[in-house]
């Protein structure tokens, strides 16, 4: 049988440090950890659009091509159908909005992608600590120490889709029951319908 590698995909903060001026403290620290990976690195497609929206708002030749440089070694992760892409960032956002600890859109988006892909998100916004089954690790700049989240939910996205076509388990138990252990929304059951 083949081992199938991790995927890790980098958070727009982590894609920013790494196209900041060399010499600098945060570039040199990220890159020593994306060097030191031992999977496929990815950004999705949301991350791209906010470093292109950056880059568009405050242009910097340096940093395009910096991005031009990195782009040879991580690839783009796209929307593509059959990813419970919206059935998860839903859930990332009731869930937030319950405990009254509002997440921002791009970031339960970019949440919500690495998690329907089983990846490993790496970022340095601890807010992010916050959404349960999300595996996340930690590059905090230098001086502050890393940290490893250990995600909240043992259960990993592949064993929740395919709960999802089990019939042991009705609609009523949707994404929003995998991760927050409470009864789901029903408009992700008729949506997931």
């Amino acid at each position: 049988m083949d081992r199938v590698e991790p995927l890790y995909m980098l958070d727009t903060n982590i894609m920013s440090y790494l196209m900041e001026r060399p010499g600098s403290e945060r570039l040199a620290h990220c890159q020593e950890r994306l060097d030191s990976l031992t999977g496929p690195v990815a950004i999705s497609v949301i991350v791209q659009a906010e470093i292109f929206a950056g880059l568009e708002k405050k242009h910097s030749n340096r940093k395009e091509l910096r991005l031009r440089e990195l782009m040879r070694e991580i690839r783009v992760e796209y929307l593509d159908r059959g990813l419970w892409f919206s059935d998860l960032y839903a859930c990332i956002r009731s869930a937030s909005d319950q405990r009254g600890q509002r997440i921002e859109q791009f970031d339960a988006a970019i949440a919500a992608h690495a998690m329907a892909l089983g990846a490993t998100l790496i970022s340095k916004d601890k807010g992010l600590a916050r959404v349960g089954g999300l595996k996340l690790e930690s590059w905090d700049v230098p001086g502050i120490s890393d940290r490893q989240h250990a995600p909240r939910v043992s259960e990993p996205a592949a064993a929740y889709l395919s709960r999802l076509s089990d019939t042991r388990f009705g609609w009523a138990e949707t994404p929003t029951f995998w991760m927050t252990g409470t009864r789901g929304a029903t408009y992700v059951g008729a949506h997931a319908r």
